[in-house]
C-alpha cells in the first residue's frame, strides 16, 4: 500500500481546493448514491457543503486532499468525537479513480495520522448513508458495522449505518 502512496500526494486542504472537492462529493450523490438513495436526500447530501463549508471545516478539523498528477482526486477529514475516539465526516475520491486501492491508502494514512497525533484515540468510526454501496469497502479496511446513526444534512437527517474500527495501539 505504501507503493500507492508514493504515486498520490496527500496534503493539508487550501481555500482553492473547495471547489473540486464539492465536484467530487457532488458527482458521487449524483452518479453514485442514487441507486440507494432517494431524490430528496441526493439534493439535500449534494447541498449539506457548498466550497465556503469546506473552508471553514479545514479550519476546525484535520482536512486532506490527495493529489496524482497534480490534480486532485479525493479528499477526507478527520474528526476526534472524544479522547479516544475519532470519525471520519467525509472521505471522497473523484468517480474515475474508483477501485484503485485509493480508499485503502486513505484509510492506513488515516490510521498512521491519528496514531502520530492522537495517540489516545482507540476507535474510529464513520457513517455512510448508502451503506449498499459503501459497507463493502469499510469491511475490507477492518471497519465492522455498530448500529444505526443519523447524518444531519441542513436540509434533512438522513439514516445511516455506523461502521467502528479498533484501531491497535
Amino acid at each position: 500500500m505504501t507503493e500507492l502512496l508514493d504515486r498520490i500526494r496527500i496534503r493539508r486542504f487550501e481555500a482553492r481546493d473547495a471547489e473540486i472537492c464539492f465536484k467530487i462529493r457532488s458527482d458521487a450523490f449524483i452518479q453514485k448514491f442514487n441507486g440507494e438513495l432517494g431524490p430528496r436526500e441526493i439534493s439535500a447530501g449534494v447541498n449539506a457543503f457548498m466550497p465556503d463549508d469546506y473552508v471553514r471545516m479545514a479550519q476546525s478539523m484535520p482536512f486532506f486532499v490527495a493529489e496524482a498528477t497534480g490534480n486532485v482526486i479525493g479528499f477526507f477529514t478527520i474528526e476526534r468525537k472524544d479522547p479516544d475516539v475519532a470519525e471520519l465526516p467525509l472521505i471522497y475520491i473523484d468517480l474515475c479513480h474508483l477501485g484503485k486501492k485509493i480508499g485503502r491508502a486513505f484509510i492506513e494514512y488515516i490510521e498512521t495520522w491519528i496514531k502520530t497525533n492522537w495517540p489516545e484515540v482507540t476507535t474510529l468510526i464513520v457513517d455512510t448513508v448508502i451503506p449498499e454501496y459503501n459497507s463493502g469497502f469499510y469491511r475490507k479496511t477492518g471497519f465492522l458495522p455498530s448500529g444505526n446513526a443519523v447524518c444531519n444534512f441542513p436540509a434533512m437527517d438522513v439514516p445511516a449505518l455506523r461502521l467502528v474500527k479498533r484501531l491497535d495501539p
